[in-house]
């Protein structure tokens, strides 16, 4: 049960990825002036929803459901999981997720500067989705039953790396997203990004581990490059952030946020998976042989 709930928190939490992805883009963001910690708008549960309010209330009752989810998978792993690592990531969800909507009070607010505030709430809403991924995937029936690996193997160094550069392109995104500042540097570092995501999709694909997994990486890394030069086109056209602007465009750019975070979020999946395959075989050598032979049927 702890696994579904954590794939539904997954799956929730890369649509909310999408609909706050949305508030950029239409420019919503200061379309409701106050901020309770709570899905309220204007001080109701359900104010009208038109115009701009539509895409920030949305936003705020699709965070609300995400962050009772994100409570109940906390209270699963704190009853039934018995490694105690596995037990503090849902505690560092929902301490993510809560720091989360007060990131976003203080953006309604204005408080410091709005920019850096966007930034840093876009960067830690990917963070957040890259946890709940890996809770999913430490509690998934492959985590248990993949093979250790019987030889050392570069691939989960590659895989975390890969994870790594994809983040840092999220964060060069954030910026370039809010600021308009960096959009070669962004566009130059995807091309680093692509490559050591593809060269640890081959180290995959090589080993038989995680295939199903890894395709759908490749195509996602192709999927993103075709979103992102859509995107500058779309861009360098003349796009305006307003909720008049044409809804393909609109779909585009936001797309192409939410698949970056999927593109992050399956490659440190894969990391965590290749990285358990390793210390199960280091833990089978410093076994005794009877225990070792024991652990490798």
């Amino acid at each position: 049960m702890t696994h579904r709930a954590a794939l539904l928190t997954a799956a929730s939490t890369l649509f909310l990825l999408f609909v706050g992805g949305l508030v950029t883009t239409t420019n919503s963001g200061d379309s409701v002036p106050d901020w309770w910690f709570l899905p309220l708008s204007f001080g109701k549960l359900l104010p009208p929803m038109v115009g701009e309010v539509f895409y920030e209330h949305g936003h705020r009752l699709v965070a609300s459901f995400v962050g009772l989810l994100t409570i109940l998978v906390a209270a699963l792993l704190w009853r039934s999981e018995q490694r105690p690592w596995a037990r503090k990531l849902g505690l560092w969800a929902v301490g993510l997720v809560c720091a989360q909507g007060i990131l976003g009070g203080l953006r309604v607010h204005h408080v410091w500067v709005p920019r850096g505030i966007a930034i840093v709430h876009a960067c830690v809403a990917q963070a957040f989705f890259g946890l709940v991924v890996a809770i999913a995937t430490v509690t998934s029936r492959a985590w248990r039953t993949d093979p250790a690996e019987e030889a050392p193997s570069p691939l989960p160094t590659l895989a975390f790396l890969a994870a790594a550069a994809t983040y840092v392109q999220i964060i060069l995104g954030a910026i370039r997203r809010h600021t308009g500042w960096g959009t070669w540097l962004h566009m130059s570092f995807a091309f680093v990004a692509a490559v050591l995501v593809l060269v640890a999709v081959a180290e995959c694909l090589k080993r038989g581990r995680c295939r199903r997994t890894a395709t759908a990486i490749g195509v996602l890394v192709v999927a993103q490059i075709a979103l992102g030069f859509w995107t500058w086109a779309i861009v360098r056209g003349g796009f305006l952030r307003s909720i008049e602007s044409p809804r393909i465009h609109m779909a585009a750019v936001t797309l192409h946020l939410a698949a970056g975070g999927l593109l992050y979020a399956l490659t440190l999946s894969v990391a965590l998976r290749a990285g358990g395959s390793a210390r199960g075989r280091e833990a089978r050598a410093a076994a005794p042989p009877a225990l070792a032979a024991e652990a490798a049927r």
